[in-house]
C-alpha cells in the first residue's frame, strides 16, 4: 500500500469503507498497518481495487425537469438539503404552517423523493392549521409521479425564498447526495477518523461521549461574544438593543408617533446608527406613509412598506432567514408597525413558529421592536390586555402596554402612559408622554410636541380622568344606594343590569370608590347580620 507521508492532512484511518450505493453487499476493509495514510490515499486504494474487480458503475446524474419516469436518483438526506437550502429549510422549520399551496407542493416533490422522504414530508406539513394526513399521503403520491421539483421552479413560485443562494446546481434535492471529489457518488459506511498531531500524542478520553456532545458550546464563548451588541436603551426608557420588545396600544393611542419620536430623539443624539434601521410601515394608507417617510428621509433611516419596490409582507420571515444565515443581523434594527401584518396573531403555530426565528435574529446580534393591538376588553382589573395567543408576549424579553390617561378637548392634549408587564434587564415599569392633536394640526407638528411628562402630575390626572370615565357607573351605584338597594350582590347585579356591564365589573367600581375619605371616595359600607357588607353613601355624596 502506498503510503502518503507528506505530513499535511494526516489521519488514523480506522476501517473506513468506501463504495457504490448499488453494491453495499459488497462492500470491502482496507487497513494500513504500515503507516499514517491520508483519506485521499485510500480512496485511490478503493478504485484500484474496484477497478481489477472490473465491477461498472452508474455515474450519478442530476435530475431532468424535461423526464418525468423511468428516471433513477441517488438517495438524498432531507435534513442536508434542507440544511443548505433556504425553501426546503423554511418547510422544515416551520412544519408547512403559512406555506402556499404552491409552495408547499413544491417543496414536498424534494423531501418527497428523499430516504425515509414520504414520512418526512408528513411530519412537515404536520404545522399546518389545515393538515390531514390522509390528503398529504395522496398529494405526495401524485407528486411523486415527477422528478424532484427544480431551482427555476422555487424561484418562479418564490423568488425570495432563493436570494443569495451559493449553489449552482439544478435541483435541491443534490444538496442531500453523498458525492465524491470527481462527481462519483460513494457512501462512507462506517468511519472512525482521527487526527494524528506526528510530534504528540493524543491522550484517549476516559469520558464516555453523548450525543449531546456535537452541541456543546465549550470553547464557543469568543464566537458568541462576537455576536453581541452593547444592551443599550434605543427607545427612550423602554427598549433595549439586542432585544425582542413588544408595545401593545389600543387604536389612535400614539403608539406609532411616540415610537418614530423616540427614534430620531436616539439617531440625533448618536444612540442608534440610522443605516441599520428598518421600520416596516405595514399599516398606513399613502398619505401617512409619505409623511414618515419624509421624517425617514430626514433622519437616514429605511422605511419599507407592502407593495412597494416589490416587498410584501409574506416575504419578511424569509429575509430575516436569510440575514440570519449571511451574518447580515448584527446591529440591525427592525420596527415592525403592525405585528399582525407579518404573523398571524390568532394562530399558536404561526406564533411560535415567527418569534423562534426574532429569537435566532437577536442571537446574531439584531433587535427587534413590535407594535401591536390590544384586546378590545380590558382585563379583570380594567387595564389593557394585550391582543392575539400568549406565545409573543411569552417568547418576548420586554413587553409594555400603551393607554391614553386623559384627552383634553380645550387644548387638543393628549396624555398616555406605557406601563410595563414584561422585561429583562433595565427598563423602567412606567413612563408617560403628551402630544397635541387635533384638527388642523399636521402630522409633524403633533411629532414635534410629543414630550415626556411629568410624573408627578400624572397621579392626580389620572385620578381624575378615571372618575371622568367611571361617572355614569358612579351615578347608577349612588342611585341605587339612595333606592335601599345597598348590600354588596344585589347593588353589583342590579348595577351591571342598569349600566349594561358584567357583575365584576360593577363590583370593581363599587370596591374602588370605598372608603371614608370624601376625596376620592364616594361611599362606604358597614358589617350586618352574616357579614353581610351595607352600603351608604358618604355624606359629601346625594343621589340626584
Amino acid at each position: 500500500m502506498s503510503v502518503d507521508t507528506s505530513g499535511s492532512n494526516l489521519y488514523q484511518q480506522q476501517g473506513t469503507r468506501c463504495c457504490h450505493l448499488s453494491r453495499v453487499d459488497q462492500a470491502q476493509k482496507w487497513m494500513n498497518e504500515g503507516g499514517v495514510a491520508s483519506a485521499d490515499a485510500l480512496i485511490e486504494i478503493g478504485r484500484a481495487t474496484l477497478g481489477e474487480q472490473s465491477t461498472q458503475t452508474t455515474p450519478a446524474t442530476q435530475p431532468d425537469s424535461n423526464k418525468t419516469s423511468g428516471k433513477e436518483y441517488p438517495p438524498s438526506d432531507a435534513n442536508k438539503v434542507a440544511d443548505s437550502c433556504n425553501q426546503i429549510g423554511a418547510f422544515r422549520d416551520s412544519k408547512g404552517a403559512g406555506q402556499s399551496e404552491p409552495l408547499w407542493s413544491a417543496s414536498m416533490g424534494v423531501v418527497g423523493h428523499c430516504q425515509n422522504g414520504p414520512e418526512i414530508c408528513q411530519d412537515w406539513s404536520s404545522g399546518h392549521p389545515e393538515y390531514d394526513r390522509a390528503k398529504t399521503a395522496k398529494k405526495l403520491e401524485h407528486r411523486l409521479k415527477t422528478p424532484p421539483t427544480t431551482c427555476a421552479h422555487f424561484k418562479k413560485i418564490n423568488p425570495a425564498g432563493c436570494l443569495g443562494c451559493p449553489h449552482q446546481i439544478n435541483s435541491p434535492i443534490t444538496l442531500g447526495w453523498n458525492l465524491d471529489k470527481d462527481g462519483s457518488q460513494f457512501q462512507v459506511l462506517d468511519t472512525e477518523t482521527e487526527v494524528i498531531d506526528p510530534k504528540k500524542q493524543i491522550e484517549d478520553s476516559s469520558r464516555n461521549s453523548t450525543v449531546l456532545d456535537k452541541y456543546s458550546l465549550s470553547g464557543k464563548s469568543s464566537e458568541i461574544e462576537k455576536q453581541l451588541v452593547e444592551e443599550k436603551l434605543i427607545l427612550g426608557p423602554i427598549a433595549l438593543q439586542g432585544q425582542i420588545t413588544n408595545i401593545y396600544a389600543p387604536p389612535n393611542a400614539g403608539k406609532t408617533l411616540i415610537t418614530l419620536y423616540l427614534l430620531t430623539q436616539c439617531i440625533e443624539q448618536g444612540g442608534i446608527d440610522p443605516s441599520k434601521l428598518f421600520y416596516l410601515n405595514m399599516d398606513d394608507n399613502s398619505k401617512g406613509l409619505l409623511e414618515k417617510l419624509h421624517i425617514a428621509e430626514e433622519h437616514g433611516f429605511h422605511m419599507l412598506a407592502d407593495g412597494y419596490r416589490d416587498f410584501n409582507e409574506n416575504q419578511f420571515v424569509i429575509l430575516i432567514l436569510e440575514m440570519i444565515k449571511e451574518n447580515q443581523a448584527h446591529g440591525v434594527i427592525i420596527i415592525l408597525d403592525t405585528l399582525k401584518k407579518v404573523v398571524d396573531l390568532m394562530d399558536k403555530n404561526k406564533s411560535s413558529y415567527f418569534m423562534r426565528v426574532m429569537r435566532r435574529f437577536v442571537q446574531k446580534g439584531g433587535t427587534v421592536i413590535a407594535l401591536s393591538h390590544t384586546n378590545k376588553h380590558p382585563g379583570k382589573d380594567g387595564k389593557p390586555m394585550y391582543g392575539g395567543v400568549s406565545d409573543i408576549l411569552n417568547d418576548c424579553d420586554c413587553s409594555y402596554t400603551l393607554e391614553v390617561v386623559t384627552r383634553d378637548a380645550n387644548t387638543n392634549e393628549v396624555v398616555v402612559e406605557f406601563t410595563n408587564i414584561k422585561r429583562r434587564g433595565n427598563v423602567v415599569q412606567n413612563v408617560a408622554y403628551s402630544y397635541r392633536t387635533g384638527y388642523g394640526i399636521s402630522y409633524l407638528e403633533t411629532l414635534l410636541s410629543v414630550k415626556q411628562f411629568d410624573e408627578t402630575e400624572l397621579i392626580p390626572l389620572k385620578q381624575s380622568a378615571e372618575v371622568k370615565e367611571d361617572n355614569k357607573i358612579i351615578e347608577i351605584i349612588t342611585t341605587c344606594i339612595g333606592e335601599g338597594i345597598n348590600t354588596k350582590m344585589k347593588l353589583a347585579k342590579e348595577v351591571g343590569t342598569r349600566a349594561g356591564i358584567s357583575r365584576h365589573s360593577a363590583i370593581r367600581i363599587i370596591e374602588k370608590y370605598t372608603g371614608t375619605d370624601p376625596k376620592i371616595h364616594k361611599w362606604e359600607y358597614t358589617k350586618g347580620n352574616r357579614g353581610a357588607q351595607i352600603y351608604a353613601l358618604l355624606e359629601s355624596v346625594t343621589p340626584e
